[in-house]
């Protein structure tokens, strides 16, 4: 039997070999870059060759988390093990106390998430331990 004729048996080892680089910390080169005014606190996050929906946002308590995400199925997968994302980057900010929660806002647009924390003049807001997921918007799809 020659195995380098077996196309799905290197397609498979080919794919196990990238996961296993990122893994190991064959990390993208990603940059968080904050900038804080009187109005609001705004985060952009950029990460070469990284789509959209790779990203999650989400806010824990007095903390917003961005992850980025690549998978570990294959199209034909059927196995529930391969379907465990394995992260490429993670960060958390503290959110300030007078930011109005409801209101933060994430976009991706070429290639770089921004995400807006509009603030207001002064907030007694309680930091609540609840779990909410920001949506992401893809100005490609509008």
């Amino acid at each position: 039997m020659n195995l380098l004729k077996d196309k799905s048996l290197l397609r498979d080892l080919l794919y196990k070999g990238d996961l296993l680089n990122t893994i190991s910390g064959g990390v993208v080169q990603t940059t968080f870059d904050i900038e804080q005014t009187a109005k609001g606190m705004y985060l952009s996050v950029e990460a070469p060759g990284v789509e959209a929906w790779q990203y999650s946002v989400f806010m824990h308590g007095e903390n917003l988390h961005v992850l980025l995400e690549t998978p570990t199925a294959q199209d034909n997968s059927e196995n529930l093990e391969d379907f465990m994302n394995i992260p490429m980057a993670a960060r958390a900010f503290k959110i300030p106390k007078n930011a109005i929660t409801e209101a933060i806002s994430a976009e991706f647009d070429m290639g770089q998430l921004n995400i807006n924390i509009p603030l207001e003049g002064i907030s007694d807001r309680q930091n609540e331990q609840v779990m909410r997921k920001i949506n992401i918007r893809n100005r490609m799809d509008t």
